[in-house]
Formats: C-alpha cells, sequence, structure tokens
C-alpha cells in the first residue's frame, strides 16, 4: 500500500524536483568548462575531458587554482559545499512507510564541517561540529573546500571519526573535542577491518620518472591509523601495487598521467566473507575505486601489490561496495549517457544484474561523489551527492523515502548543500547502541 507523509520542512512541488531552463543552461555552461560531460550528456565518454578550475564554481573537484604557487597545491583539492541552485526542497518524505528501514542515519554535507545524526523523520538528534581552524598546531588549510567532513564514521559511545577532505583526520568524543589529529591529507573514505583496525586514504605529491615525464603527479595510498593514538602503522603507495602488477596496463594506457589521475575514491578492506567473493582475493586485502582510470582494484597489503583489477568498470565511478548477497554496487557517475546509474554487479563473474537510472538519463545525476548502500532489509539507500538528495529504493524500485537537504552552502546560500554520503546506524558504522545520545 502507497502511503504518502510530508514531514516538514518541506516543499517537494507534488515531489518533483523541478529545475529552471536557466538552471540548466548554467548546469551545462560550467559542467562544459569542467569537462565532466565532455562531448554532451548523450555519450560516455572521456574523450576531450579536460580537468580544471571554474572560478565561482563550489562543490566540484578540480585541478588546483591556476594562480596556487606552491608544490602542496595539486595535494590540496578537494570538495566543496554545492553546485546547484536551491529548488525549494527540503526534510524528509516518507512514502511507504511499512517499508522503510527503520533506521537513523547519519550524513556528511558540504555546508561546513560537521555530521549530523537524524530520525528516520528527519529528526536532528546530534551534531558534530568541529571547525579545522579552531584546532591547535594543525597545518592551514588551503582553501574553504577542505572545512567540511567528506567522510565520518560512528564509533561507541558516540565517538566520532571525520575527515576532512584533503587535509586531515580527527577522532573526535561526543562533544566533538579532538581525542587525536592526523594531519597527513587525508581523503575520500575511512574504514574499520575485521579485527576493528582502522584505514583510510592519503594523497602525497611525487615525480614519478616512469611515466615518461616530469610533471608532479599525485600519488594516493592506503595507511593504517591507530585507532586510539592517531599514529600511522603502515602506507602502501596505490601507483606502486599498480605498477609491480598487470594492472600497469592501467597506468600506461591511462588518458592523462599528470596531476590527480588515480584519484582513488573508495577503501573496503575485505572481511574473510567479503574475500570469499571472488578467487583472487584474501582477507585483510583492500577494495578500491580508480575514477580517472575507470577502474576497481583489491589491493594486497603486505605484498604491496593489485592482485586483481577491473578495467571500464564504470565511467568516473565511485563507491563499489559489497553486498550481504555477495554481489557489488557502484555508483557510475557518468555511465548512462553522459548522466549517473547505480549498477548491481554478481561476484566473481562481474555481470549486471540490476541498476537505477534516470527516465530520461538526466533525472539521476551526480558528477561528483554518489554513494549506493544495500541495506538490511534489502532496500537501496542511494545518495545523489551533486543535487543533495538521498532516498531509499525497495526492492521493486519503488521509492519508499526520500531526503533533500535542509543545509545550504555558498554565498548567500545560493547552492543546495552536497551529501557526500548518508547511511543507516548501524550500517557502514559500527555502533548500534545510541542509549548515549543525549535527551
Amino acid at each position: 500500500m502507497n502511503s504518502e507523509k510530508f514531514l516538514p520542512p518541506h516543499n517537494w512541488h507534488n515531489g518533483e524536483v523541478r529545475v529552471s531552463p536557466i538552471q540548466t543552461a548554467t548546469f551545462l555552461i560550467l559542467a562544459a568548462a569542467l569537462g565532466l560531460l565532455a562531448c554532451g550528456p548523450g555519450e560516455s565518454t572521456r574523450e576531450g575531458r579536460q580537468e580544471g578550475w571554474v572560478p565561482g564554481l563550489e562543490g566540484a573537484w578540480s585541478s588546483p587554482h591556476p594562480d596556487a604557487a606552491d608544490s602542496l597545491a595539486i595535494e590540496g583539492i578537494g570538495y566543496g559545499g554545492g553546485s546547484e541552485e536551491t529548488n525549494g526542497a527540503s526534510g524528509v518524505r516518507i512514502l511507504m512507510a511499512d517499508q522503510v528501514l527503520a533506521a537513523p542515519r547519519l550524513y556528511t554535507s558540504g555546508h561546513g564541517p560537521e555530521a549530523i545524526l537524524i530520525s528516520l523523520s528527519g529528526r536532528v538528534l546530534h551534531r558534530w561540529h568541529c571547525d579545522w581552524r579552531s584546532l591547535q598546531d594543525v597545518p592551514a588549510l588551503d582553501g574553504p573546500t577542505q572545512n567540511t567532513f567528506r567522510r565520518a564514521l560512528l564509533l561507541p559511545q558516540g565517538d566520532l571519526l571525520a575527515i576532512f577532505g584533503g587535509r586531515g583526520l580527527v577522532r573526535m568524543d561526543l562533544e566533538a573535542k579532538p581525542r587525536w589529529i592526523y594531519t597527513e591529507r587525508a581523503h575520500h573514505d575511512l574504514t574499520l577491518d575485521e579485527q576493528g583496525r582502522l584505514w583510510t586514504l592519503i594523497r602525497k605529491e611525487t615525480i614519478e620518472p616512469r611515466l615518461g615525464h616530469s610533471s608532479p603527479i599525485v600519488d594516493d595510498f592506503i595507511v593504517q591509523v591507530d585507532l586510539e593514538s592517531g599514529r600511522e602503522l603502515h602506507r602502501v603507495s596505490v601507483l606502486e601495487a599498480l605498477l609491480q602488477s598487470p594492472a600497469a596496463k592501467l597506468v600506461r594506457e591511462a588518458r592523462v598521467n599528470q596531476g590527480d589521475f588515480l584519484h582513488t575514491n573508495t577503501l573496503e578492506i575485505l572481511s574473510s566473507k567479503k574475500a570469499a567473493l571472488h578467487p583472487s582475493w584474501k582477507p585483510g586485502q583492500a577494495l578500491i575505486c580508480l575514477r580517472e582510470l575507470d577502474a576497481l582494484a583489491v589491493v594486497d597489503l603486505e605484498a604491496e601489490r593489485v592482485v586483481w583489477h577491473r578495467a571500464r568498470a564504470g565511467v568516473a565511478p565511485h563507491e563499489p561496495e559489497t553486498t550481504p548477497a555477495g554481489t557489488l554496487l557502484l555508483f557510475d557517475n557518468h555511465g548512462n549517457q553522459g548522466a549517473s546509474v547505480v549498477r548491481e554487479f554478481t561476484l566473481p563473474e562481474f555481470k549486471q544484474i540490476w541498476s537505477h537510472k534516470g527516465q530520461p538519463p538526466d533525472q539521476f545525476f551526480s558528477r561528483f561523489c554518489g554513494a549506493a548502500h544495500r541495506l538490511s532489509n534489502g532496500n537501496t539507500l542511494i545518495v545523489e551527492s551533486n543535487r543533495g538528495l538521498a532516498f531509499e529504493l525497495d526492492p521493486d524500485g519503488n521509492r519508499v523515502w526520500e531526503f533533500a537537504n535542509p543545509e545550504r552552502a555558498g554565498k548567500g546560500d545560493r547552492w543546495i548543500a552536497a551529501i557526500f554520503d548518508l547511511f543507516p546506524i548501524p550500517g557502514k558504522s559500527p555502533e548500534a547502541d545510541l542509549s548515549w545520545l543525549p535527551e
């Protein structure tokens, strides 16, 4: 039975997010400047794509500003607050109450340096707010785009791990007071393995003669950080792991091999159960996504080499995630005529068995970020980051829950704040008992 319940604040125009011709034209101009639509929305190709700085466009992953003089510029690029104008949509709609996973949700947003825990109805249960500029003895931000939580993970008793994109990683308590600060350039993702050990991604600028030029590049590293002290324990170069394996051809055949040409954006440490999904995988290995190479890879963190890879996995993809059913979900940002599509694949065959896309294609699109999580009730929670929108689908593809970010970003709150990620508790976080929440 279809029951629709509106919860304030809202202004959804009968459930449709309306985009004016002016907004559409503005988006196309900006997207063309970024090169993200390269040959237009009707083509799923990277030919001719150019990354670049677009003055005034907040919320796009860009090359460093052309006026940046120091050598750290390409290490410091990050996501901003938002890039689409507000449309009036705000808050939660519960569309099929009996089909929704009854669990609170944690999200990070481009409006500022905080993570927000909300109830199913959208009521704010708790906020963790920690401004990098207020921290002691830390490197300065390279720009305002870094002063947001790119990713957060909830720990027992209300502790939170938060990545300031391209700047650092902080463990904080329930009141958002730092327990420790890791000041390497953490970015994109963090995860706990089967033994409860913390892993994240960092980046370093370097020059690699084996690439045949002397221009700087960004190498990503998979890093283990002590959960209690914040001390780094181990790091593995993603570039070196590629070059020391048959996956080196991904680097040799890359369209561009300068700057942020890997753009590792996802990290999952394989558990014993997940490693059994593919004969090439072993527990403790790392599943990663290489956006600029359109590829997925599994890295053996002891041998420090890639042991499995999948080329042409999508077009600028994000967030490969294994599911309880033994499949793999992938947010393919530009794989549907230039727009986005979520795909589900069997393992180990990597055969597509399900997808979600827009009708027409541009009705579902996130030029950056994006995520899809398979929930314990069989539903799929999808994050359309660019549009500040998250929604839950039942197995038949019906929308049962929607959340439009009420937060705003940019000068004059012009933009809908991007949602970097949103997921239920429990889910990606190990914490399920929320008895520590303040009354």
